[in-house]
């Protein structure tokens, strides 16, 4: 018997190179649009607004009287179809802002984590909104008392940019978004706490679990310059922020039918 899966998946996930999509004509983007849930090319736009129209999604030029672009009408068959623009990662660096909302949206368990090296103080319920952790042995020069954790920054459900992102942790399969943190008189981290982020469900959680944290694309160079195609929280550079995608452990990849 089948399985229930306890991860997320995309129904069907395709990867597509640099360049235009050739069959433009309406039965292929239905065929498209009914088969795919999640399109990922390798690079470019597919905003309506920006100026470069060389990639998968890009517009769909006579090939449609609206001059949609090829997202625009993959989009109109299949509101929920995902449309990335990078290999491993949700990039929003390239002019596609919604991206990084849209993988908190629909597959957010598939975001890839890191282990803090924390822990729970103590066991935490289904209800709690407050959740206290041991800080790092390690802490580097220059960083806060509540390293490695962050407030959000916005009151939005979903990341916006970089200097308006949400902020969470991911004990086992449960996604919590962090609104506030602080150093209290015992030394421990006490995080305020929003239970049952995007399509989880709260449930109760060991004491001494381990305490995700997602990992961002970017890089900072030696001078200290954020990489240009980065998308670190509050970064220098101008991109926006962009999150890695953990396919193997999350099945995301997997073909189903």
């Amino acid at each position: 018997m089948p399985q229930l899966l306890s991860k997320p998946f995309v129904k069907m996930f395709t990867l597509v190179g640099e360049g235009p999509l050739k069959n433009q004509q309406q039965e292929n983007i239905e065929f498209i649009a009914r088969t795919y849930d999640w399109i990922n090319s390798h690079g470019g736009r597919w905003l309506k607004q920006t100026k470069d129209w060389r990639y998968f999604a890009g517009e769909s030029g006579n090939s449609n009287p609206s001059f949609a672009s090829v997202g625009e009408r993959l989009r109109e068959l299949n509101p929920n179809i995902i449309l990335t623009n990078y290999r491993n990662g949700a990039y929003t660096n390239q002019d596609a802002l919604a991206e990084a909302a849209e993988v908190e949206r629909q597959i957010p368990l598939a975001i890839a984590v890191y282990d803090t090296q924390t822990r729970l103080v103590r066991a935490v319920s289904s209800t709690d909104t407050t959740i206290a952790v041991y800080p790092p042995e390690l802490v580097p020069d220059g960083m806060p008392s509540i390293f490695p954790f962050r407030p959000s920054t916005t009151s939005d459900t979903y990341s916006r940019d970089k200097s308006a992102y949400v902020s969470w942790i991911r004990l086992d399969d449960e996604i919590i978004r962090v609104d506030g943190a602080r150093l209290n008189d015992e030394g421990r981290i006490e995080l305020s706490v929003q239970r049952g982020y995007w399509q989880g469900e709260p449930m109760a959680h060991c004491k001494d679990a381990r305490v995700l944290q997602p990992i961002y694309c970017g890089s900072i160079r030696e001078n200290g310059d954020e990489y240009y195609l980065s998308g670190l929280p509050e970064g220098n550079s101008p991109q926006c922020i962009a999150l890695c995608l953990d396919a193997k452990q999350e099945r995301v990849l997997g073909v189903f039918g």
